[in-house]
């Protein structure tokens, strides 16, 4: 048998030649195109993964943040009350303006008084954008705007942006009315007092026991508020008695790696005080 190399050689070649192994230029343009658009595509998905764990990230520290403030607030809600007191005489006496988003006038602040009489105040710096605390070493019914900048602390995280802060108070009207708050009967009566639909002022005692009730001259009851005399409102001459509340909301704002998020968070408090309210309902002799 003949075995020369150029002939194995030539039939090698000839095999490669048959068998078509290789590309031609329209398979390599498309093998390109395609392994183009595939990384173009894992680039994209990557980009985007990228983007929307730092998204979260960033949303989960505003959220942090957020809850600090929160958390703040509503630890001196719960230990305490709404002061009726400084809306009462901020407002002259006239509908308390107990909502609002805050505008930055002289009561846009939310004002509370715990258990020991000890007060707070807060408020949003709409130049800092920051929710700032004020606690007077005498508690009073100083209105915000008279209050000296310097005396104001910042609860806010540097990180994080307030742009609103809204307040509710429910009920509107101060629910306990002072320790001297007591029903009121017609003296010597045993039934529930009747009540009067148009009480006159002048049936009042003086303005020294405005916020209890009183006994008129007729025999029917009424009770005293603000700068009238009024009858009382339930057939035991008694105010609703609902426990106080209130609710807030803060919209915030968080930029981080040219990313700026904002959101806006709202929560209920109501207070652990607790007055007994069995001794609104109860006679006077």
């Amino acid at each position: 048998m003949n075995f020369n190399r150029k002939n194995i050689n030539n039939q090698h070649e000839k095999l490669f030649l048959k068998s078509g192994a290789g590309f031609t230029l329209i398979e390599v343009i498309v093998a390109t195109a395609v392994f183009s658009m595939a990384m173009v595509l894992a680039t994209t998905v990557f980009v985007v993964f990228i983007q929307q764990q730092r998204r979260t990230i960033t949303q989960q520290e505003m959220q942090n943040d957020a809850r600090s403030v929160i958390e703040e607030i509503a630890q001196k809600l719960r230990e305490g009350v709404a002061d009726y007191a400084y809306y009462s005489y901020n407002f002259a006496g006239v509908s308390q303006k107990l909502f609002s988003p805050l505008s930055g006038s002289d009561n846009d602040c939310l004002v509370i008084r715990d258990a020991l009489n000890v007060q707070f105040y807060y408020r949003l710096d709409f130049n800092a954008k920051k929710i700032q605390k004020y606690s007077p070493a005498t508690p009073g019914i100083v209105a915000c705007n008279t209050i000296s900048a310097n005396n104001w602390v910042d609860i806010t995280p540097a990180s994080l942006t307030i742009d609103g802060f809204s307040i509710f108070i429910s009920p509107s009207q101060n629910p306990f009315l002072g320790n001297n708050y007591k029903a009121c009967g017609t003296v010597g009566s045993a039934g529930p007092p009747v009540v009067q639909p148009t009480p006159i002022d002048a049936d009042c005692a003086n303005p020294a026991d405005w916020g209890t009730y009183c006994a008129k001259a007729d025999g029917t009851c009424a009770y005293q508020r603000g700068y009238s005399c009024y009858c009382t409102p339930q057939r035991f001459g008694d105010v609703v008695p609902l426990h106080p509340k209130v609710t807030f909301s803060l919209t915030v704002s968080r930029m981080s790696n040219q990313l700026t998020l904002s959101e806006t968070y709202q929560t209920t408090i109501t207070s652990r005080i607790f007055k007994n309210f069995d001794k609104l309902n109860r006679y006077a002799p």
